[in-house]
């Protein structure tokens, strides 16, 4: 919160006068990365579970796997966009707790969008065609 508040550069400037030291600002960097890639394997698993059992080709989640990594190397995921409005954890002091937060609501988007009917009904039709 700080970050947002008072800019990025201004504190990296001054660090001593914020309380954050260089190697608070790595552990934060490196911790969020490692959960991205979690993050995509996850997803990779549900998706692959979700195909398996219903007999679809796994080769889409495989592609989607390596597209995922792909655009989240060069940060194209499209998450600056979107976080200004989904970001309900700003309202919340607790960084890690609005990380968590955040990453719930996310998780139930993505399961409820993995579990739609709808969704499922269409690619159904779609693999009964070919």
């Amino acid at each position: 919160m700080v970050f947002s508040e008072n800019g990025v550069h201004n504190v990296m400037k001054n660090t001593d006068k914020y309380g954050i030291t260089l190697s608070d600002i790595w552990d934060f960097s490196f911790t969020t990365k490692i959960l991205q890639f979690i993050g995509i394997i996850i997803a990779f698993i549900i998706s692959l579970i979700i195909s398996i059992k219903n007999k679809w080709s796994i080769l889409n989640s495989f592609i989607v796997l390596i597209l995922s990594f792909i655009l989240n190397r060069f940060d194209l995921l499209g998450w600056d966009y979107i976080k200004d409005y989904l970001f309900l954890g700003k309202y919340i002091s607790n960084l890690k707790l609005s990380f968590f937060i955040m990453g719930s609501i996310l998780l139930i988007i993505g399961l409820i969008i993995f579990l739609s009917n709808f969704l499922n009904d269409k690619i159904e039709k779609q693999s009964k065609n070919c």
